[in-house]
């Protein structure tokens, strides 16, 4: 039964990552009236997601190698729903 999950599962994470980052980039000029943002800043919180998720994935193969990537999946699933519910509350340059 887990294995019929497992597949749509792990298809939708990164889905709904890529929508994230969309979402962030579509939805800065509405950001930026709540959050005041230079023009700098604005391309570092639009960056950042970017190259972390780039060179997050070295250590996360090998960490799905070596632990197993339904364990590894479901351990990012979980640690990624609190960042994307506080990017929702964020006020400042720092909390975005």
């Amino acid at each position: 039964m887990v294995q019929k999950w497992q597949l749509p599962l792990q298809t939708l994470n990164p889905v709904v990552g890529f929508m994230v980052w969309v979402i962030l980039s579509s939805l800065m000029p509405f950001i930026k009236e709540t959050v005041p943002l230079s023009p700098g800043e604005v391309a570092w919180v639009t960056a950042i997601p970017v190259l972390l998720g780039s060179l997050l994935r070295i250590p996360i193969g090998y960490w799905s190698n070596r632990f197993g990537a339904r364990k590894l999946f479901s351990i990012s699933f979980l640690i990624l729903l609190a960042p994307v519910f506080y990017i929702s509350k964020a006020t400042t340059y720092t909390d975005l």
